[in-house]
């Protein structure tokens, strides 16, 4: 984890570097700024909201609470395999 956070602050860092100099750090800031708006809002259009018939029918007539959720078989099997032998 530690190896990968690193990588992460070098591959982040280095393109920074250089960008600074060839502006100042708010332009910069600015630039990135534009950039996530606009990809939030490409998400935005490009995702759908549409849910499917088949997940009206399970999920939307059967209240979520932590009693479904610990008794479901699913999360029941994950937990026994997760379990010392």
């Amino acid at each position: 984890m530690i190896m990968l956070g690193s990588f992460g602050a070098v591959t982040a860092t280095s393109p920074t570097d250089w960008l600074l100099n060839y502006m100042d750090w708010r332009t910069l800031f600015e630039i990135l700024t534009i950039g996530t708006v606009r990809v939030a809002r490409l998400i935005y259009v490009v995702v759908s909201d549409r849910v499917t018939d088949l997940q009206i029918a399970t999920s939307a007539r059967k209240p979520l609470t932590l009693w479904s959720i610990c008794s479901d078989p699913r999360f029941l099997r994950v937990r026994r395999s997760q379990l010392p032998a």
